[in-house]
């Protein structure tokens, strides 16, 4: 990917891998970043703040996926939900 920010021109290549874990009563997600930047001349300099853009925003990213999945029903709620409105029209 070619980024352009101001007078910043740089090849970022990204890799993300998610994996998911059972753990306790939850799952633990993992999201690895491989991150491969290139960046010409003496703008060189701005590649630790790139990373660390890259950094934040792969901590903003997990803390979202996060609240997404917690904010959703549980999915024994979804079955009891589900069984309790098959048997109340019988």
């Amino acid at each position: 990917m070619l980024l352009k920010k101001g007078p910043l021109t740089a090849i970022i290549a990204v890799d993300i891998r998610y994996t998911f874990e059972p753990q306790d009563r939850g799952t633990f997600v993992n999201r690895q970043l491989d991150l491969t930047i290139q960046i010409p001349g003496l703008l060189k300099v701005a590649e630790p703040l790139v990373i660390w853009v890259f950094r934040k925003e792969n901590v903003r990213i997990l803390a979202e996926l996060k609240r997404c999945v917690e904010a959703q029903p549980k999915a024994r709620d979804l079955n009891t939900s589900g069984s309790e409105r098959a048997h109340s029209g019988n």
